[in-house]
């Protein structure tokens, strides 16, 4: 899967950008899918000096391509409603719930395009945005994303990656 409950953390109290994007890094390493919380770090940094990734309604995507990630996965940090962080983003408004993706450099980047382009359409459906927006339970945050993004499909004992849309054993 993409996303678990334990790459779900709410009721957060991050104040900017710098923070949360050294936590998403910190927690990639502790969950043992990334192997250098610094290089990381490093690809947040690279994709925000590009351009925001604070998107509208109080959401943001940042996202990570390196080496150092050894599978593609989602992690979603929100915060408390009364704690907004201080991201750019492109209504100008505050941010309140993360959606990080985190990229193998392996992975060719219309497979990372495909990925994000899927979260960014999940983003556009209101009734998700107020599901994420009311929601703190990981495991219902955690179900609902690999549901409804259809980014993990259990097909006659098989998985579909949702990245390469190749069937597995």
């Amino acid at each position: 899967m993409l996303i678990t409950p334990a790459l779900v953390r709410t009721g957060r109290e991050f104040n900017d950008v710098e923070s949360i994007l050294d936590f998403l890094s910190d927690l990639a390493v502790k969950q043992g899918f990334a192997g250098s919380k610094a290089a990381v770090l490093s690809g947040f940094k690279l994709r925000e000096q590009e351009g925001t990734t604070g998107m509208v309604e109080g959401f943001a995507i940042p996202h990570s391509q390196s080496e150092t990630i050894r599978e593609a996965k989602i992690a979603v940090l929100k915060n408390r409603a009364d704690r907004p962080i201080q991201w750019e983003s492109l209504d100008g408004q505050p941010i309140y719930t993360v959606i990080a993706l985190y990229i193998p450099s392996v992975q060719v980047k219309a497979q990372h395009l495909k990925l994000l382009s899927k979260i960014a359409v999940l983003l556009m459906d209101s009734e998700f945005k107020n599901f994420l927006k009311t929601t703190d339970d990981p495991k219902l945050i955690a179900t609902k994303i690999n549901d409804v993004a259809g980014i993990e499909s259990e097909v006659a004992g098989g998985k579909t990656n949702p990245i390469s849309n190749e069937r597995t054993l």
